[in-house]
């Protein structure tokens, strides 16, 4: 019996001392692009410069980079996902963006409030706020992936379901819900939800 309990002492003290390896978030691609091993989004490892936010969407939309063409300005919860609150000026991992500015860049996403005005992420402590898009000046690093772009083999489920009598301006007490899963090349289009 003592030496069933000093085996299991050591083999639990074996297992408390071992080193537990986590996945890096990020993974350098060599080609000028970043991938983002937590939400699968790929980004620009560099910065194109300062502009204005409609130059910063014909950026995006017009860039081809590590052989694709399909790079987009991130909507602001992408480019948040980027921050990391563990780091200072910058707020993003230099390891993986070591060009990146303690500055603000922006995202696609327009100010509800007003629509003259886009969010932007501020990369020196990492929070977010609104800022005028015609003569604002700010850094940009496109994304590709996420909402926009090949989908491939889309699996739904379920694949049918209805939903009822929807009131508009109400909410569901029983709230309805649908997985997307992305398996393949292909284009998806939701037209009604």
């Amino acid at each position: 019996m003592k030496r069933r309990f000093i085996l299991l002492f050591v083999m639990s003290a074996a297992l408390l001392c071992s080193t537990v390896t986590m996945a890096a978030p990020f993974t350098d691609n060599k080609n000028g692009t970043v991938t983002d091993n937590r939400t699968g989004l790929i980004w620009q490892q560099g910065e194109p410069g300062w502009m204005i936010w409609p130059s910063a969407l014909d950026y995006c939309n017009g860039l081809t980079l590590g052989g694709h063409s399909d790079w987009r300005l991130p909507n602001i919860k992408e480019l948040e996902s980027l921050t990391d609150d563990e780091r200072y000026h910058p707020a993003i991992d230099t390891n993986f963006f070591p060009n990146a500015y303690a500055s603000y860049y922006w995202s696609s996403t327009t100010y509800a409030s007003d629509p003259g005005y886009a969010w932007i992420v501020v990369f020196s402590y990492g929070c977010v706020y609104g800022y005028y898009k015609y003569d604002s000046y700010y850094y940009v690093r496109c994304v590709r992936g996420g909402q926009s772009g090949l989908f491939g083999n889309l699996e739904v489920s379920p694949s049918s379901h209805d939903f009822g009598e929807v009131e508009v301006g109400t909410c569901s007490l029983n709230p309805q819900v649908f997985a997307l899963g992305n398996f393949g090349d292909g284009e998806i289009n939701v037209s009604m939800i």
